[in-house]
């Protein structure tokens, strides 16, 4: 099918499009958006799935010197 022919649909769900020659004759193969991955970024930015992570807040650092001279 000529790509003019395509609806913009269907035009958006290809991702490359390649051809190769050879002397018995050619190939053109279509390669597809992945759509698993697009509906899995669609939902964890809706906030659809459990936290992937878990922000923890501040953390305080209490570092004690031992220098031996009373001054620590």
């Amino acid at each position: 099918m000529d790509s003019e022919q395509l609806t913009d649909d269907e035009a958006a769900a290809v991702s490359e499009v390649s051809e190769t020659t050879t002397e018995s004759g050619g190939n053109i193969k279509a390669k597809l958006h992945d759509k698993i991955r697009a509906l899995d970024l669609l939902g964890r930015h809706l906030g659809m799935f459990i936290v992937d992570k878990q922000e923890v807040g501040p953390i305080t650092i209490i570092v004690e010197n031992d220098y031996g001279d009373g001054e620590g």
